[in-house]
Order: C-alpha cells, then sequence, then structure tokens
C-alpha cells in the first residue's frame, strides 16, 4: 500500500484515539467555572487547528492541542496556588507561550532536545508508551484509579472481553507485518460494539448536524492585571516549564530532534501554544495518543491533515463523536504503546546511572500520570548522579539545561 493510503489511515486512527478528549476535556474546565458548550468548540478548535500547524510546518502526524493532564495542571497550580482567575491564567499561558516560541524559533530549544543523553530519550520512550499501555488500560475498564495508583477493574464487563480480542487480533496481525489492519480491526471492533447493543447508533437528544455552540464566552478573555506580579510570573514559569517538558517528551519519544525536523516540531507546537490563549485554551501540548498512527507509518503530513480535518467535522457533529466508544479505540492506544515501549533495549544496562534515570522516565509517567514528572525526575536524577560520580565529560548542556529545568519545574 503506498504512503498517501496509510498515512489516510494513520490520520483516521490518529484522530479515533484522541477523539476522547473533545468531551473530557470540557468536563473538567467546568470546575474552573468555563461554560462547557464554548469549552468543546475551544478543544475542537484547538486540536484540529494544532494538528494542522504540526503536519504543514514540520510534516509530522503529531495531534497537538489541550491534555487532561495540562488542564489539571493549570487547576492545580495557577488557579489553585497562585489564585489565578482563569483569564489572569490564560494570560500567563500567553506569556508562555511567546517565550517557548523564541527558543524554538531560536533554535536552542530544538538543540537542547537533541543534546540529551541517549539514555534518557530511550526512557522517555518507553515511559510514553507505557502511559499510553495504562491510559489504554484504564479506558477499557481493566485498570482503575483507586486508593493505590491503579487497581484492577472489574472482569466480567463484556466490553472489556471485546477490546482485549481487539488488542490480541492488532498484536497478531503486526507480527505478520500487517500494521495496515489496526484500522480495520478498530472498525469492526465498533460494529461488534454496535451489534451486541454497546453503542446507540444516534446520541438522544441531539440533531445529527447542529451549528457549534458559540466561542465568544472563551474568545479573547486573557486578563493581564496580575501578569506582572509575583503570582502571575511564577504561573508564567510554571506552565513555562510544564509545557516544555510534556511537550517535550512526546517529541523526544519519537526522535524529533535528532533529525531534519528538530527545529520545526517545536516551533510548530510553540506556534499552537502561543496562540490558543487567544480561544480560551490554556496551551497546549504534542499529545502522545498520536503514536496509534505512527504505527501505520506513511506519509505523516497527510495523516495530520486527514486528523485535523475530522476533528474540525466533529465541531458539526456530536453523535459522529459519540460513536468513537473506548472500547473500540483505546486497544490501538495500547498496541501503540507496547512498540514505544520497546525503546527500553536501547538502554546501557551496563551503566547504572543510565538504567536508574531511565527507569525513573519509564515509571514515573504511568505512576503520576504525567510526563512532565517522569522526564523532570529522570534528567535531575541523571545529572546528580553523574556530578556525584564525577563523570563530567557526560554532562552534555543538553542534561544541564533539562536539569536545572526540572529542578525549577519540581520546586513548584
Amino acid at each position: 500500500m503506498n504512503n498517501t493510503l496509510r498515512g489516510i489511515a494513520a490520520g483516521f486512527i490518529m484522530f479515533a484515539a484522541s477523539a476522547y478528549l473533545l468531551f473530557a476535556i470540557p468536563g473538567l474546565l467546568v470546575q474552573a467555572g468555563v461554560n462547557q458548550a464554548a469549552a468543546f468548540t475551544m478543544t475542537v478548535t484547538t486540536i484540529g487547528v494544532g494538528t494542522l500547524v504540526m503536519g504543514l510546518i514540520a510534516r509530522r502526524a503529531i495531534v497537538v492541542g489541550p491534555s487532561l493532564t495540562l488542564i489539571g495542571f493549570i487547576l492545580a497550580v495557577p488557579v489553585g496556588v497562585f489564585g489565578l482567575s482563569f483569564g489572569q491564567t490564560l494570560a500567563s499561558a500567553a506569556l508562555a507561550g511567546v517565550a517557548l516560541l523564541l527558543l524554538s524559533l531560536s533554535g536552542l530549544r530544538g538543540k537542547v532536545m537533541s543534546g540529551l543523553p541517549d539514555e534518557l530519550k530511550a526512557g522517555m520512550t518507553a515511559g510514553v508508551g507505557l502511559l499510553l499501555v495504562a491510559n489504554g488500560l484504564e479506558r477499557i475498564g481493566f485498570l482503575s484509579r483507586g486508593g493505590s495508583p491503579w487497581s484492577v477493574g472489574p472482569l466480567d464487563e463484556p466490553r472489556l472481553w471485546l477490546s482485549g480480542v481487539a488488542v490480541l487480533l492488532m498484536l497478531g496481525l503486526m507480527v505478520r507485518g500487517l500494521r495496515m489492519a489496526v484500522l480495520p480491526v478498530v472498525i469492526l471492533t465498533l460494529i461488534a460494539g454496535l451489534t451486541l447493543g454497546f453503542t446507540n447508533l444516534v446520541l438522544t437528544g441531539h440533531t445529527f448536524l447542529a451549528i457549534p455552540p458559540s466561542l465568544e464566552p472563551l474568545l479573547m478573555i486573557l486578563d493581564f492585571s496580575k501578569l506582572i506580579t509575583l503570582p502571575g510570573l511564577m504561573a508564567s514559569g510554571a506552565i513555562f516549564l510544564f509545557l516544555s517538558f510534556e511537550s517535550g517528551a512526546v517529541i523526544t519519544a519519537r526522535r524529533l530532534s535528532d533529525d531534519g525536523g528538530a527545529g520545526k516540531a517545536p516551533v510548530a507546537d510553540s506556534l499552537v501554544m502561543t496562540a490558543a490563549p487567544l480561544i480560551g485554551a490554556p496551551g497546549a501540548v504534542a499529545l502522545p495518543h498520536s503514536s496509534a498512527g505512527w504505527l501505520l507509518g506513511g506519509d505523516e503530513r497527510i495523516a495530520a491533515v486527514v486528523a485535523a480535518v475530522l476533528f474540525g467535522l466533529c465541531a458539526f457533529s456530536l453523535p459522529v463523536v459519540g460513536q468513537l466508544q473506548d472500547y473500540a479505540t483505546a486497544p490501538a492506544v495500547i498496541v501503540a504503546g507496547l512498540v514505544l515501549c520497546t525503546g527500553i533495549r536501547e538502554i546501557d544496562f551496563s551503566d547504572p546511572a543510565a538504567v536508574s534515570a531511565a527507569f525513573v522516565a519509564v515509571l514515573l509517567p504511568p505512576l503520576t500520570g504525567s510526563l512532565a514528572s517522569g522526564f523532570a525526575v529522570s534528567a535531575l536524577l541523571l545529572f546528580a548522579i553523574r556530578l556525584l560520580s564525577l563523570d563530567l565529560p557526560k554532562l552534555t548542556p543538553g542534561l544541564v539545561v533539562a536539569a536545572v529545568a526540572g529542578a525549577g519545574y519540581l520546586a513548584y
């Protein structure tokens, strides 16, 4: 199959794997007093435009937009700790976005990521993979968050078994070299779910096509009144560090800092980070769910454009989004995560420092739900071990910068 068709199929998978965010993010933003209908339009717009920007500028199949971790961080730190209103938080996010954009345009951000030690890159690749596996298992109901970080959910749920069959089918067909089979398996799983009555064909209470909810309640509501105060500047710093680590983890996992697109991927995502607050999004990051589309290969630019168009169409049809049930789409996320977990084989197991930092990078994301935490702690740990062991030649500029930034991030 040629690259164009693979790219189209990859775009569908990227869209299907990330579509749940269109409902989850507005539901979370309600806690900050945000209009839920406007938040839906904001989420669709940000993800659609962000993915398109990444595809056209960097030619990479990466979904870009707000994540649940980002929204949780915004509610916990700028709003919860520093006491900023949502409008004031948007102003701080815009300042953080501008700073990241300038660093990306100068090439410094790309150089820092490309200068990271290989063991850290390998650890982050596997960390992104394990986070995706945990996310997918949670979405199909196998895992749930309880008193401990994770607990096993009820195993007598029919949807869980349908998802398990889908995962096995995908893995089996991929072993045979049939990566394109991921999309047909997702479609067949959706059909099976409809047949078994897991999903209604049309969501009740909604017309099939409708004008998207107005974005006016969130449009240009940035409040700069506290931007140059201590809380405002500290919030900007916190958002800057979070976006750097969260988005940088995905770019690092894809090794985009090691190829010809090194400067383009950071520029593309920082452009979206800068513009997103204008329509009410407190930033944007490269989303790890994109990896479900990477499995298929093909033309990445086409994949990004297809995914962006599908997100745009969702603004006009809530029932279509509602058909993309987790039991059918999450298996692709699980399989993608398992593939990325193979990055662990790149770790030099003869080096205790490398092993320690890499395994922190692998384990922290699924335990905390945050790529930023895994990236920051592992960079700081590797720096400390290299420094204490006087292994100074391995203290690369990229590692030093990442460690200092990690210390600043953890201080928040």
